[in-house]
């Protein structure tokens, strides 16, 4: 543990409110709808969908998170459209674009987007019987708020959570909908566009969250695992193939192309010397 406290400032790390979610209490103010149909298909459907909204109750806010090589920092935006009127809108009724820092990544940027989005309606809510789509072309996300738990973005959660009983407690009603990104959406494509914004302007936070975290950890494995492999390509001990062989660091053993999982078990088993064999029961004292 103490080798990762210098990777980031912990005190900046994002807060868990453990047990926040009793197990008996985890019905969701909100509903979850991810299509399983193909991307195309559903951007056809999203657009005819769209269309039907016209002179209805309905207020859709697309959202979107952004990291450019020319900006600094994790950028995500919102763009809200209404639908009162008898054709449906081009430009947004309202939009809002953030920079949360460096020390995010993609899939906090979007998780944000859609708690802050779900927080905007509540506090500027039409009226009873309206109902709101949030809109996002991220399914890790999406699927992150359908499950309440103590595992990070839990803050995220809570907000979105909140924000979401409050706009059902006077009759609205919350949907979080998946939406193919890169489709020619215009509310899909004006979000992207005001988030790739958002990276260039100066961050309004210093958060770190646990997934940034993770990356550096995995950072410091991997160098930690390069230089074990570089000192013992220059020893002359026969326990390495470095000599021989190009290292490679994977996250999971590779197995050569239609090779049986049991037949490389059996190989692993003997290289390493731990197998059902006289020499390895004997150092165990069974034989």
């Amino acid at each position: 543990m103490k080798s990762i406290y210098s990777l980031v400032d912990l005190d900046t790390l994002e807060e868990i409110k453990h047990f926040y979610f009793p197990p008996w209490n985890r019905e969701l103010p909100y509903n979850i709808l991810i299509s399983k149909k193909p991307k195309e298909e559903e951007a056809r459907h999203h657009v005819q969908y769209i269309h039907s909204l016209c002179c209805t109750n309905t207020t859709s806010i697309y959202t979107d998170g952004s990291q450019t090589k020319e900006g600094q920092g994790v950028g995500y935006s919102f763009a809200s459209y209404n639908y009162t009127d008898f054709f449906p809108p081009t430009l947004p009724t309202y939009s809002q674009k953030r920079n949360i820092g460096d020390k995010q990544v993609v899939y906090n940027r979007e998780l944000e987007a859609i708690a802050e989005a779900i927080s905007y309606a509540s506090q500027n809510q039409e009226g009873e019987n309206w109902e709101y789509n949030i809109f996002s072309d991220n399914q890790a996300a999406i699927q992150r708020l359908q499950t309440p738990s103590d595992k990070p973005g839990q803050n995220n959660q809570i907000k979105t959570t909140e924000a979401a009983k409050a706009i059902t407690s006077r009759g609205g009603t919350v949907n979080i909908v998946w939406v193919p990104g890169h489709s020619d959406i215009i509310g899909n494509e004006e979000a992207d566009r005001l988030a790739k914004k958002a990276t260039l302007i100066n961050s309004s936070s210093t958060n770190t969250s646990f997934a940034f975290l993770g990356i550096k950890i995995n950072e410091l494995k991997r160098s930690e695992i390069k230089l074990y492999l570089e000192q013992n390509k220059k020893s002359k001990s026969l326990v390495s193939y470095a000599s021989r062989y190009l290292a490679r660091i994977l996250s999971k053993i590779q197995l050569p192309r239609g090779t049986y999982r049991e037949l490389a078990s059996s190989f692993f088993q003997l290289k390493l010397g731990h197998r059902y064999l006289r020499a390895y029961l004997h150092r165990l004292g069974i034989t």
